[in-house]
């Protein structure tokens, strides 16, 4: 999953934050996106943990994704 994400992301990020037209929340929120994608598919390679707390953690990710979508939607609609 991050592999088709992640290539180019260093690029691709730069040339967004570079951005005049993009708001440093939204910068931002890109950014937590990218991060937690990269945590999460990393994690899942190398769960670390019982099945309970490796569903905690990747749900802890996910949660923080959703949250920086929602975010991301609200910033990019004004």
């Amino acid at each position: 999953m991050y592999h088709h994400f992640s290539k180019d992301i260093d690029s691709r990020l730069a040339a967004f934050a570079a951005s005049p037209h993009i708001s440093k929340d939204a910068k931002r929120d890109v950014k937590l996106i990218a991060t937690r994608i990269k945590d999460a598919d990393d994690y899942a390679d190398r769960p670390q943990n019982a099945y309970v707390g490796f569903s905690v953690k990747v749900s802890g990710f996910s949660r923080d994704i959703k949250q920086a979508l929602r975010h991301l939607e609200m910033v990019l609609e004004k």
